[in-house]
C-alpha cells in the first residue's frame, strides 16, 4: 500500500510540474498582453530576439596567478597531469595569461591525446600569435600525423590576419599537403588578401584535393568572384565545375546567368550538365528570370 501511495505521490508531483511548464492558449494571450503593457510602460519597443549577431561578446576577465602558482606549474599541469580536464584548464589559463613563454608548452598541448586539450591549446596559441610562431606552425603542417595537421590549421585560424601572408606564400609549394592545409586555413580566416592567390591556384591541376579546397574556400571568402569562378567551370575535374556552379547559383549576380549558360552548352557529361542546369534554374529564380 505504501509503495502504491509512493508511486501516486511521484506521479502527481511530476504531473504538477508538467502542468506548470505547459502554457494554455489563454495563458499565452495574457502573457502577450502583459509583455505589451511592460514594453509600453518602459517607453520602448520590444527588444529583438537574441541571435549571434545581436549578442555582444563578453570580454575575458584579466587572469592573475593564485598564491603559490607559477607559469611553470601551470605548464607542468598541461604536459604531465593525468586528468584531461585539468590539462584542458591549464591550456586555457596559459592563453589567458598572455605570456609568450607558454608557447613551447602549448605546442606540446596540440599533440595531446585528448581532443579538448588540443582544442584549448590551439585557441591559446592563437592568442599568443607572432610571426615566429607562424613559421614554426607551417613546418608542422608537413607532419605525417593528420590530427596534428588539423590542430595546426586550427591554431593558424585562431591567429587570424597575422597568419595570412605566410599562408599565401606556401600555396605554390611542391609538397601538396602544405597548400591543402593553407587553403583550408585561409578559407576559414576569410581574409580578402587571399582571393587572388586562391583564384590563381584554380588553374593548378596537380592535386584534386587542393582544387576542391580552393573552390570551397572561395565560397567562404568572397561573393564577388564571378569571373574567377567562371574559370572553375572550365576545369577538367567534374567536382570543381559543379562546386563553382553551386557557388554562382547562391552568390552570383545576373552576369552569372550567361556564364552558366555557356558552360552548359560546352558540357558533354549529361549528369553534370543536369546539375549545371539546376544551378542555372536556382540563379534565375533569384532574379526572377525565365
Amino acid at each position: 500500500m505504501k509503495e502504491q501511495n509512493k508511486g501516486s505521490f511521484f506521479n502527481n508531483f511530476f504531473s504538477s510540474i508538467m502542468r506548470g511548464k505547459k502554457q494554455t492558449s489563454s495563458e499565452k494571450e495574457k502573457q502577450d498582453e502583459l509583455d505589451k503593457f511592460y514594453v509600453k510602460a518602459l517607453g520602448g519597443d520590444k527588444p529583438p530576439e537574441a541571435t549571434p549577431e545581436t549578442i555582444t561578446p563578453v570580454p575575458e576577465p584579466p587572469v592573475t596567478l593564485k598564491k603559490g602558482e607559477t607559469l611553470e606549474s601551470i605548464a607542468r599541469a598541461l604536459t604531465d597531469d593525468p586528468v584531461p580536464y585539468l590539462r584542458k584548464n591549464a591550456a586555457e589559463k596559459l592563453g589567458q595569461l598572455g605570456d609568450k613563454r607558454a608557447i613551447e608548452y602549448l605546442l606540446k598541448g596540440i599533440k595531446d591525446e585528448n581532443f579538448e586539450v588540443r582544442m584549448y591549446s590551439a585557441r591559446s596559441l592563437g592568442k599568443l600569435a607572432d610571426e615566429t610562431l607562424v613559421e614554426k606552425l607551417i613546418n608542422t603542417l608537413k607532419d605525417s600525423n593528420e590530427y596534428l595537421r588539423d590542430q595546426t590549421v586550427e591554431v593558424l585560424v585562431n591567429m587570424g590576419s597575422i597568419a595570412v601572408p605566410p599562408l599565401i606564400n606556401i600555396l605554390k609549394s611542391n609538397n601538396w599537403m602544405l597548400p591543402y592545409c593553407a587553403v583550408k586555413a585561409l578559407g576559414r580566416i576569410r581574409d580578402e588578401r587571399a582571393l587572388k592567390a586562391l583564384v590563381d591556384l584554380l588553374g593548378d591541376d596537380r592535386n584534386v584535393y587542393v582544387q576542391r579546397a580552393v573552390v570551397e574556400s572561395l565560397e567562404k571568402i568572397g561573393e564577388e568572384v564571378e569571373d574567377e569562378l567562371a574559370r572553375g567551370l572550365e576545369h577538367e575535374v567534374w567536382y570543381v565545375k559543379e562546386k563553382a556552379a553551386k557557388i554562382l547559383a547562391k552568390k552570383g549576380t545576373p552576369k552569372s546567368i550567361e556564364i552558366l549558360e555557356k558552360a552548359i552548352e560546352k558540357e558533354s557529361d549529361e549528369k553534370l550538365k543536369l546539375s549545371l542546369q539546376e544551378c542555372l534554374g536556382t540563379l534565375k529564380s533569384r532574379f526572377k528570370r525565365t
